[in-house]
C-alpha cells in the first residue's frame, strides 16, 4: 500500500509539473523549444521532490505511531 502511495505521489508531481511547463511554453517545433519545455519540467520535478518523500515519512509515522512505538524509544534505539 505504502509503494502505490509514493508511486502515484511521484506520478501525479511529473503530471503537474509537465503540464506546467507546457502551459508555460508555448509550442514549437524548433529543437530549443522542445529543449526549453522538456528542461523547465524537469526543474519543476527537482522543485517538488520533497513531496514524495514527505508522503513516505508520513506514512512511516504513522505506520510507528499505531503500532505503539514512542519517539524516545526510537531515539534511545538509534543510539545504540
Amino acid at each position: 500500500m505504502r509503494v502505490v502511495v509514493v508511486a502515484l505521489a511521484v506520478a501525479g508531481l511529473s503530471a503537474a509539473a509537465f503540464i506546467l511547463a507546457d502551459l508555460v511554453m508555448p509550442e514549437g517545433g524548433r529543437r530549443s523549444m522542445v529543449f526549453l519545455r522538456v528542461f523547465l519540467g524537469d526543474l519543476l520535478m527537482i522543485v517538488g521532490l520533497p513531496v514524495p518523500a514527505l508522503a513516505v515519512a508520513r506514512l512511516y509515522l504513522d505506520l510507528r505511531g499505531r503500532e505503539g512505538v514512542d519517539a524516545a524509544e526510537l531515539a534511545k534505539a538509534a543510539r545504540r
